[in-house]
């Protein structure tokens, strides 16, 4: 009972917080520019510019989207003014604090210091705060009183007067800014009163003596000052208009129109009587130690206030009394405009009504990106979850609180990217743009995709009360359209991309106007006008549209089959071009500040729409239901309690069958389809169990039984599974096997079904990784063996493949992952362009070498083949390229080490003729033993050269031509007779025979080993080694088949 009546005090307490107004968010509707560092005061300057000034001395020229900086090295800038000169370049006046009025010159975006400009006992060490620039001179606001500065360059001290303790001795006399009155007076606010200077007599005038005027402003004929909590408002002779007196210290007072700014510490304070004020915080601070920190800019309709490190422009069209929450989206069917504002709050105002009123407020956490209404008052909308949506909003709020619900329509797993509304007599259709494609779905919530549209980007759509289709407008595939059932592409319209807005006008001949991303476009009038980040177009009629830049609205009119600009409207104003619409000829202009009312035939202002929330509520009857549903509840609750605690019971045994299974539906992917199926079958079972039934109790028992068999079942499954990775594990020579396969008997000793199941799943995981480390290793490999080795290009593959192998047995798997992704990143940089680079660098490289060997066929084959692969070297396939360039290398290194060879052989007959002369001239028998001896101590080097030489030979002759080793050769080693003597012989086949058996290091004739070479392996083969010739002409075969001539 207590635990009963505790939850009723909590919900009556929640009613009671509920029926409390949620705060409404207030916004000035600013657009901020940030410029990064600290500033400190704005000036306007000429042609609609002006000139920012900077806490450390910087300053910043802004024109339109344009910012130059300057740098003067000085301190905080109060004020900034220019003047064109007569020599072509633009005097910069400053005034600094402690640094006084200056004068630079601004030439050809530099800026230079001329002069600054001394006063009494302070020299320059003074603060400027502001000046005037007037007929008369340069009136300056100082810390040090009002000077002036002439035009024959003298400053001069005008207020104090000179008998003055600030003439006298330098005392203090602050005044704060100056304001000119026409062209005949000049206000400055001082710390002893508001001055006013005749600037025809220059006679000086003390209003307000003794007190602290803080800030001076005019509006029109009325002068406006501040002081301590008060506004005086007077006229030019300082007769009172009005006293505003306030609850705070008023900073900066400031007024667009009707409508009155005050800035205090953090907030701006906004007014439209001077009696009811609203307060708007300030996103940012402001500067504190200036009074030029906001002005209007008539050319954008904005003013231009200051932050400590931005300047926001603030549009002169405000709607800050008429606005409950900012308005995020709207709608409106043939005669009613719809509204949600930020507090999801639905308003409803009939056409030619200033009042919306609230009809409904959708839940907090729903938020709405787009929305339409039908004629019978169906809200349907889309939130951001991509949720299609819908509730009966027609009645008053009482009534749709207590009657309506929201019924979702529709789900898209994808982004909904357009929404429309198509109602004919009473059957509602919904066309729903998502990414890619177009789905429909009726009044019921049934949907259809629509075939074919699969690939389309639908980002608009249009139809009108007299068109029976609906035309479409897609992101890359033109204008297409929809007529009971069909869908086309307009013709000639594939060309159009970017689509974000399309109409089309009625009458005796309808034309489409498209707005692209940069264009507007009237195809079948070859009429296209320049818009350029324009987001929507809303027509009137036939010949009246209007198109929404960033920022306001522009109007333009179809004449004589052209589209012409009419005007640019509201520029201050953002305005939310998804949510603006068109009722007959009102048009509903929505933004952060307000929603405006505009007319398009009349030609006077247009009027905010107010909105009224001040409506009955369904807090207070829901309260009351709720209290006698509270009481009906707790009677009923002590009827009901014995079944409650039944049901319990049985609530607690169907928790216990489930977490019996819990670890069953995990290890289910181990098993078989069959057992996984009987599992499955065995969970929904246990979770179709309901505690009410008298059945269930029956049930648990019988499921309970099957659990158990289930389990001995896969404990025999899984047991086998896991001595089976046992026998894999122990043939695998990993770091991580010792480990595993110690876990893993330690799981069969335990007999546990969910630790093995743990263990075989683990196991099977670790498995699949190895296969998949293997799989990259072999992958690796593949780049190595019988590939050309290439620095930066596989060079770096060998050292992976010896890493990871070597890795795998002293290394877990898991602390390899660094190690692989290296080695596939270098994997794939083989396939990258600057590979690609490389290898032609090789192929020029491998052409260079084979110009410095003797021209005949084989050279020339050789040559024809690398040229042949660096024109296809972009399109081959990289790995057999690899290969190829290794067969190429391997051949061009055969040609190359038999001119060595053929040199080398040059040399030993020369070094033999030398000895044999020596020998002879000594009187010497040639033919003598010793002879012999001596020739081959002389020419050992050379030999021993040879001797490398035919191994190298061999070593590449064995990977290209294999096949010629084996069929015709069979050769067992590089070192007998007949294999060293054919090296000779390919080098050099006219080389005398008696010089070979010295060549080689040898005694006796060697003729019979050439016979036998030539007539039982070479001649016997010369046709098979012909066309193996033709085959590879590049390969070394060639001059082996020369023996035969």
């Amino acid at each position: 009972m207590q635990k009963k009546a505790y939850t009723i005090i909590v919900i009556i307490s929640i009613l009671f917080y509920g029926c409390l107004d949620s705060k409404r968010t207030k916004t000035l509707g600013e657009n901020e520019y940030y410029i990064g560092e600290r500033l400190a005061s704005i000036s306007a300057d000429e042609d609609s510019t002006f000139w920012i000034g900077g806490e450390s001395g910087k300053v910043w020229h802004v024109d339109g989207d344009k910012v130059s900086a300057y740098i003067t090295g000085t301190d905080r800038i109060y004020k900034i003014a220019t003047r064109p000169n007569a020599d072509g370049d633009t005097i910069c006046w400053l005034g600094g604090r402690n640094s006084g009025l200056q004068e630079w010159r601004l030439y050809r975006g530099k800026m230079s210091h001329e002069r600054t400009y001394d006063i009494l006992f302070k020299n320059k060490e003074y603060s400027a705060y502001d000046f005037i620039i007037t007929a008369k001179g340069i009136f300056t606001a100082t810390s040090q009183g009002l000077y002036l500065l002439r035009s024959d360059k003298s400053f001069s001290l005008l207020y104090p007067a000179l008998d003055s303790p600030t003439a006298k001795a330098g005392m203090p006399y602050i005044i704060y800014n100056l304001c000119p009155y026409g062209r005949d007076y000049l206000f400055a606010a001082s710390i002893n009163g508001l001055l006013r200077i005749n600037l025809q007599s220059g006679s000086i005038s003390l209003l307000h003596k003794g007190e602290n005027i803080q800030y001076v402003t005019v509006f029109g004929n009325e002068v406006c000052a501040l002081s301590g909590k008060r506004i005086y408002i007077e006229d030019v002779w300082g007769k009172s208009v009005r006293t505003v007196d306030l609850s705070f210290v008023p900073r900066f007072y400031y007024r667009v129109g009707n409508v009155h700014y005050i800035l205090r510490s953090h907030s701006m304070v906004i007014s439209e009587d001077l009696r009811h004020f609203i307060t708007i915080p300030l996103r940012r601070d402001f500067p504190k130690g200036c009074h030029n920190v906001l002005l209007p800019d008539y050319r954008s309709e904005t003013s231009i206030f200051v932050t400590d490190n931005a300047f926001w422009r603030i549009p002169f069209h405000s709607g800050y009394f008429n606005n409950n929450g900012i308005v995020v989206s709207a709608c409106a069917n043939s005669r009613e405009a719809y509204y949600l504002n930020s507090q999801n709050e639905v308003f409803r105002q009939p056409a030619g009504d200033s009042v919306a009123v609230k009809v409904y407020s959708l839940p907090k956490e729903e938020q709405v990106t787009e929305m339409v209404v039908t004629d019978s008052r169906r809200l349907i909308y889309v939130n951001d979850r991509s949720d299609l949506r819908a509730v009966d909003i027609s009645g008053n709020n009482l009534r749709n609180e207590v009657l309506s619900n929201i019924r979702t329509l529709y789900h898209s797993d994808k982004k909904v990217t357009a929404l429309h509304l198509e109602e004919k007599g009473r059957e509602d259709r919904i066309y729903l743009g998502v990414q890619d494609g177009l789905v429909v779905i009726d009044r019921n919530g049934v949907a259809g995709s629509v075939k074919g549209m699969e690939d389309k980007y639908i980002t608009s759509f249009f139809s009108s009360s007299g068109m029976d289709g609906i035309y479409m407008g897609t992101m890359d595939d033109g204008i297409l359209y929809a007529d009971k059932g069909r869908y086309f592409t307009i013709p000639g319209s594939k060309r159009l991309t970017f689509i974000r807005d399309l109409f089309v006008s009625g009458g005796y001949q309808p034309a489409l106007t498209v707005l692209t991303n940069h264009t507007l476009v009237r195809p079948s009038r070859q009429d296209t006008l320049s818009l350029n980040g324009y987001n929507r177009l809303i027509p009137v009629d036939d010949s009246l549209f209007y198109a929404f830049p960033e920022f306001g609205v522009q109007k333009y009119a179809i004449m004589n089959g052209k589209m012409k600009y009419i005007g640019y409207y509201f520029k201050d104003i953002r305005f939310n071009a998804k949510a603006s619409f068109c009722i007959g000829r009102t048009l509903y202009l929505v933004s952060e500040i307000g929603v405006l009312k505009l007319k398009t035939e009349e030609k006077k202002a247009p009027e905010y729409v107010a909105f009224d929330t001040n409506v009955g509520s369904i807090r207070m009857v829901l309260f009351v239901c709720l209290v006698v549903l509270a009481l009906t509840g707790i009677s009923f609750w002590m009827h009901t309690r014995r079944r409650q605690e039944q049901k319990r019971q049985i609530r607690l045994r169907i928790s216990d069958l489930k977490e019996r299974t819990l670890g069953m539906e995990t290890m289910a992917a181990l098993l078989s389809e069959d057992e996984q199926e009987q599992i499955r079958q065995l969970m929904e079972d246990i979770y179709m169990l309901e505690a009410g039934t008298g059945q269930t109790s029956r049930q648990i028992s019988m499921l309970s039984e099957r659990i158990m068999y289930k389990n001995r079942d896969m404990a025999l499954l899984l047991s086998k599974m896991l001595k089976k990775q046992i026998g894999e594990l122990q043939h695998i020579e990993a770091y991580d096997c010792i480990k595993m396969l110690e876990k893993s008997e330690t799981a069969l000793a335990q007999d546990k079904v969910s630790e093995i199941g743990e263990r075989v799943m683990k196991n099977g995981l670790w498995l699949e990784q190895y296969r998949k480390f293997i799989d990259n290793v072999r992958k690796y490999r593949s780049v190595v063996d019988d590939c050309l080795i290439i620095r930066y290009v596989n060079g770096m593959m060998e050292r992976h493949v010896e890493v990871l192998c070597n890795a795998l047995r002293h290394r877990p798997m898991v602390e390899m992952k660094e190690d692989m992704e290296k080695a596939e990143a270098d994997y794939n940089h083989i396939f990258t362009d600057e590979t690609l680079l490389r290898l032609t660098d090789a192929l020029r490289h491998f052409r260079e070498r084979v110009s410095k060997l003797p021209v005949d066929g084989v050279s020339t084959a050789l040559l024809e083949s690398i040229t042949k692969l660096e024109t296809v070297a972009a399109t081959f396939p990289r790995l057999e390229m690899l290969h190829v360039m290794k067969r190429v290398e391997a051949e061009l290194s055969q040609l190359e080490i038999r001119q060595q060879l053929m040199e080398e052989m040059e040399c030993y007959r020369r070094m033999r003729e030398e000895v044999v002369q020596e020998y002879g001239e000594g009187g010497h028998r040639r033919m003598d033993v010793r002879l012999e001896v001596k020739i081959s101590d002389y020419t050992q080097d050379v030999i021993s050269r040879i001797d490398k030489l035919i191994i190298r030979l061999y070593d590449d002759f064995l990977f290209t031509d294999k096949e010629v080793f084996e069929h015709v050769l069979n050769f067992t080693n590089f070192t007998n007779q007949q294999a060293r003597v054919l090296a000779l012989l390919i080098a050099n086949p006219k080389v005398k025979r008696v010089l070979l058996p010295g060549m080689l290091g040898m005694y006796g004739n060697l003729n019979p080993v050439i016979s036998r070479l030539v007539n039982n392996k070479i001649k016997p083969n010369e046709g098979w080694l012909q066309a193996y010739v033709e085959k590879h002409p590049a390969g070394i075969v060639a001059y082996i088949l020369r023996l035969t001539e």
